[in-house]
Formats: structure tokens, sequence, C-alpha cells
């Protein structure tokens, strides 16, 4: 895996293969090449809104669609973007097969179909019927929309015409990418790209008054484009990712005067607040977390006392530097909210409590 320990051993491990096997360097003194590369994790907006004429509703991000960008901005977003249906999406002279003939998508979000027009009703005359060519693949539909202009890309899935469900679309949402860097070169990216369910893109034909008969009438020769319009979309993508969680726990035990079993009246209440926050572009991560943490218990003849206090704020950065050399920061500060205390018991045999320490003594600052 790349911008791993393991790429490091793995290509030393092949150099010196190469070398003891007699074979010369083909790159100068040199057994490798350099392949620029960035790792990209976009983290989409749990929801996409859809606004038309007189409402709006929201599309949920997972379940609906899933949704990435292949571009390094430090934020994406749609804003009011107008959509298109394109039908295959696919400019193909050969084929005598243009879904873009005489239309101009720049600024706006193409929906497209996966697969080729012969697939869906088996005409061999068509493409090459139920076999795929490249003009059916996904990367071949976001790169030509891209070419085209497009600001976005959603591709309807179908598990027959994909060839697998959409939980595989499911399993990459949220998660890093690698891929080749292309900053500085003539290499076009629309903005945001990816999937969408074919129920979730229904309700979007039924937002601009079609319906799903568009997907039957793109596979037929001459389909124009069919703006869907006044539907328009808000989403956006950044490079951060968060989670929060929170936790509250109450016990009590209560035991009536004729329990014979033993034990004490008692009360316990804790609350745990715990958030993350990560960040990934290019060479650059970084991770924070915070913990939160409270609890007591009051035992009947007793006094009240803590079970747990603490204030955590943890921080990690990482910057590589070049293929084999990083930068790692970290810091991080730990401390209490409550008094802490002893216990001990007078000659009477009542509780008594010592102060031992107050909110934020002690707090311990780590630097690595």
């Amino acid at each position: 895996m790349p911008f791993t320990e393991g790429e490091t051993k793995t290509i030393s491990y092949l150099g010196n293969q190469f070398k003891q096997l007699g074979l010369e360097p083909g790159n100068g003194e040199s057994y490798l090449q350099e392949v620029p590369m960035v790792n990209i994790l976009a983290t989409a907006a749990p929801s996409m809104q859809v606004k038309t004429a007189g409402s709006s509703f929201n599309l949920k991000a997972y379940d609906d669609y899933v949704i990435w960008t292949d571009k390094t901005d430090s934020s994406i977003t749609l804003a009011d973007a107008e959509l298109v249906f394109a039908g295959f999406g696919v400019v193909a002279p050969e084929y005598n097969w243009n879904d873009y003939e005489g239309l101009d998508v720049k600024g706006k979000v193409v929906l497209v179909m996966v697969n080729d027009p012969g697939f869906w009703i088996g005409d061999t005359s068509l493409f090459k019927g139920k076999e795929m060519t490249y003009y059916g693949r996904w990367t071949y539909k976001f790169e030509e929309a891209a070419r085209q202009g497009a600001k976005g890309c959603l591709i309807i899935h179908n598990t027959a015409a994909a060839s697998y469900p959409f939980i595989v679309q499911q399993g990459g949402f949220n998660t890093s990418r690698l891929q080749l860097d292309t900053r500085g070169k003539d290499v076009k990216h629309s903005d945001v790209i990816g999937w969408i369910t074919e129920p979730a893109a229904n309700r979007l034909f039924a937002a601009a008054g079609k319906d799903s008969n568009l997907l039957k009438d793109a596979n037929k020769r001459g389909f124009k484009p069919v703006p869907l319009k006044p539907a328009l979309v808000d989403a956006k993508i950044n490079y951060w990712k968060t989670k929060t969680s929170v936790g509250i726990n109450v016990n009590q035990a209560s035991f009536s005067d004729n329990w014979n079993g033993g034990g004490v009246n008692s009360l316990a209440i804790g609350g745990l607040v715990n958030y993350k926050a990560e960040y990934s572009k290019e060479s650059y991560s970084y991770a924070s977390e915070v913990i939160l943490q409270y609890g007591k218990v009051k035992n009947k003849g007793q006094l009240q006392k803590k079970t747990t206090d603490r204030i955590y704020w943890d921080n990690k950065a990482a910057v590589q530097l070049s293929k084999n050399w990083y930068f790692f920061a970290s810091i991080n500060f730990e401390s209490q909210f409550d008094d802490g205390f002893s216990y001990s018991r007078d000659a009477q045999g009542n509780e008594r409590e010592n102060l031992l320490s107050k909110f934020m003594s002690p707090g311990y600052l780590t630097e690595s």
C-alpha cells in the first residue's frame, strides 16, 4: 500500500532482488520510477437537499447515494446546481452515439446510466449488446462528464447492469482513495462524482415532473438529454471526518428489610462525551480526540464519591516530507473536573473526606 512502511519494504526488496539477478537499472541508476500520488479522504455531508419550485426533500448519504471527489480542494460545494439526465453519458463516434450532443452541462450535475445501451435491451446492433465496452464503465462516465465541463456526475446504480449490488459502493463511502497526482497537468475532474440508487434517481425524475420511462428512452438511438428543471441540488464534501458519541449510565440497587442476601442500597450515575475529528489531504493528516467523562456513586451510610473523572484532549499531526521521510508531532492534555478526596473514619465511625486535588489540578501536558 502506498504511503506505508509496507511500500518502503516492498520496493527495497524488489530493488535488491533485481540487483542480485544481475539486471541493469532501467531508470538511470535506479530500478525504480517515481509515481506521484495523492491520498484523498473526502467526507460527504450527511444529506443532499433537492429543491423544486414549491418544496424540497433530502436524499440520505450512504443509503441513497455515495459521493466523493478527485480534487484536492479543501472543500467542495454544490449550491443550487441544475440536474440533467444525460442517458448513458457516452460520446462514441464509432458507434454513432453522442448523449451530450447539443448540450452544455458546464456547472451542472449529470445523471447517467451504468453500462452500454445494448445491455438493457439485448440489441447487438447497439455497441456490443450484453458485452460491456469501456464506454459502459464507471471510470469512463466520470471522465467524459469532466471533459464536458460538468460540475458533478452521478451514475444511476442498477445491480444487473453494474454486475454488483449497491452495497459495494457503500463500502467505499467516506474512505480514503489513492490516485495519481494530476495537479499542474491538463487533466479535468468534476467537483463531485459518485453513485445514486435507482429509487433515489426516480425521486429526482418525479421532482422534475418526469418518470422512470426516461431510463427506457435513453436506450433509443437519437435520445436527447433531459434537463430536470426545476430540481436543484445542494451537497458538500470536505476533508474532515468527525464522530461524536454521548453516553449516560444510571444504576440503582435497593434491598428490602427482609432481604437476607446482603448488600447496600446505592445509586450511581455516569456520563461520557467522546468527539473525534480526522483530516487527511495529500501528504497531510491530523487527528484530534476529546474525552469528557464523569461519574458518582452514593451508597447508603456513606459519603458520595467519584467513580470516574476525566478531561482528555489528544492531537496528532503528520506530514510526508519525502517518499521515505515523515514528520510526526503529538500533544495531549489530561486533567479532572471535580475535587478529589481520600476517605477515612473518625473515632465514632463516621466517614470523613480529606481534600487531595481540585478542578484542573493536577493537569498533565505531554508533547512528542
